[in-house]
């Protein structure tokens, strides 16, 4: 089961606090307070969306809001993995690393 650090939370937290409000087309406005990022599968990599929590998902929190949603089949495929706040050359980022 994937596995997200407090580094990794408190980051996606500040990004979705700085996300403009037009990107956050395409959320109801019922499920606008509880959306966040999803995890998705994009091709051979993975990526990051915009929606709300389904039926089904695991749902990660920061201070109580939800940052990050994944849904049941994506569970196979993020395995072990850790989703955390990389220190790279070229700064800092998200990405996997294993656990």
């Amino acid at each position: 089961m994937l596995e997200i650090t407090r580094r990794a939370r408190s980051e996606l937290s500040e990004m979705l606090c700085e996300r403009p409000r037009r990107a956050r087309d395409g959320v109801s406005s019922d499920d606008a307070p509880r959306a966040a990022f999803r995890l998705v599968a994009a091709g051979d990599a993975l990526d990051l969306t915009f929606d709300a929590p389904r039926r089904g998902d695991t749902v990660y929190a920061f201070s109580g809001r939800p940052v990050l949603v994944v849904g049941p089949g994506l569970g196979e495929i993020v395995g072990d993995l850790v989703l955390d706040v990389l220190e790279l050359p070229e700064g800092r980022r998200l990405g996997f690393r294993e656990s």
